[in-house]
């Protein structure tokens, strides 16, 4: 059960981060709904802010329908830091998270030696067995929501999404690898209104160490889909779609609503109704 959980919420962190890109440079709510095989199986809300020099980030994910009966996940993370000549410099991770009856919290802290200060609560099980995270290849790591604010600000200043991002999770250690699969038309779903032009953005996780021994191997929530749009008119690119195999099931998450300094748009669609 643990080993499960703890994929399941490496999954949830990464999708997460990859929601909030394209999202740097202005206030920005975002409000997403997943599905899978046609159920309602969550929903994630976004809120990015960046104001005197400062930025925030604040996402709150948790399931829905049979889903939440079954899992009841509620994940709530944010993330704090300076915008220092256009690059993204943070300063605490928090998260906290509820799966079914348990409960548990996370603080991660730069530290001035290159490393982090992690605080976990629970404490870390003493039988829990994860691969080495390398002290080396903790420089210039950052937290999963700051990293996509990275990862956003490269694609609006080059026009590609091609990158590569180095992440800490407070326990995980990974790369964002990002490819450019160029500009495509996206069609309406049952679950959207939105069509037009959308990029298409691959993003790949690269494990370096701390997960879970015997699930290293694994490929849960090590790859997904961003299409990216414009559903403002004066407003920034954001996903519109995210597409993710999570080994267990295909999870397809759709922007519901979209809000900015240019308005708010509405793009959910009832299921069933074409």
């Amino acid at each position: 059960m643990m080993a499960t959980t703890a994929r399941f919420l490496a999954f949830v962190a990464l999708v997460s981060a990859a929601l909030a890109g394209e999202a740097a440079g202005q206030s920005l709510r975002l409000g997403y709904e997943a599905y899978a095989g046609g159920l309602h199986v969550m929903s994630f809300g976004i809120r990015i802010e960046e104001t005197g020099g400062d930025y925030q980030v604040a996402t709150d994910v948790r399931t829905r329908g049979l889903a939440d009966f079954l899992v009841g996940m509620h994940l709530d993370s944010h993330a704090f830091g300076k915008v220092r000549h256009g690059d993204f410099v943070p300063s605490r991770y928090l998260s906290q998270a509820r799966f079914g009856r348990r409960s548990s919290s996370l603080l991660v802290e730069p530290a001035q030696d290159g490393g982090f200060f992690v605080q976990a609560t629970p404490p870390r099980e003493s039988d829990e067995r994860r691969t080495p995270v390398p002290t080396a290849s903790l420089s210039g790591a950052v937290d999963p929501l700051t990293a996509m604010l990275r990862a956003s600000r490269t694609v609006a200043t080059s026009g590609t999404c091609r990158q590569r991002v180095p992440v800490f999770d407070g326990r995980r250690r990974y790369d964002l690898v990002f490819a450019d699969e160029g500009v495509h038309p996206l069609a309406a779903t049952r679950y959207s209104s939105y069509a037009g032009p959308a990029r298409l953005c691959r993003v790949r996780q690269e494990r370096i160490g701390g997960f879970l021994a015997e699930e290293d191997g694994e490929d849960i929530g090590q790859e997904s889909l961003l299409w990216i749009a414009s559903p403002l008119s004066d407003g920034p690119p954001v996903p519109v779609r995210v597409e993710v195999d999570t080994g267990w099931g295909g999870l397809t998450i759709h922007l519901d609503e979209v809000t900015s300094e240019s308005g708010t748009v509405r793009l959910a669609r009832r299921p069933g109704v074409d």
